[in-house]
């Protein structure tokens, strides 16, 4: 592994030199970028913000197709994380985050949130006809 401070992808994703064949191959690697995704937290954060529920968080990610991105949660979408946007270096991460940020902390929220579809368990929710838009649940533009 690296030992950069926003690390890099643990050695047992990084040496993979195959796609996923079934769909039990991409849960088994979701699983394994997801503990290597807790482990490092610290390492991995580029920024975030919270206010009151309200959350924007941009961190660095394995096994995504780039490996960075924002996630935002917000109840008025979705009481789960919505990755909004990814990107291929920190410098572009923190460039999104702060323009998240206001986008989510204007007086008008957006009407939708998309998912950017950043991993392979995205693709595969793509694929069964899940378009992955969050449309605003309450008080349009209140």
């Amino acid at each position: 592994m690296n030992d950069s401070p926003l690390g890099s992808l643990p050695d047992d994703l990084e040496n993979s030199e195959t796609e996923p064949e079934t769909l039990l191959d991409v849960v088994e690697e979701v699983f394994r970028a997801a503990q290597s995704n807790l482990d490092s937290y610290d390492q991995r954060s580029v920024n975030r913000y919270e206010r009151g529920s309200l959350v924007i968080d941009t961190c660095r990610i394995f096994g995504s197709k780039q490996p960075f991105e924002t996630a935002i949660r917000h109840p008025e979408f979705s009481v789960n994380w919505i990755i909004v946007e990814a990107y291929d270096t920190v410098e572009e991460a923190q460039s999104g985050h702060e323009r998240w940020v206001d986008v989510m902390t204007r007086k008008h929220l957006p009407e939708e949130l998309r998912d950017c579809c950043n991993s392979k368990i995205s693709d595969l929710c793509v694929e069964s006809g899940n378009r992955l838009v969050f449309a605003r649940k309450v008080g349009k533009n209140s």
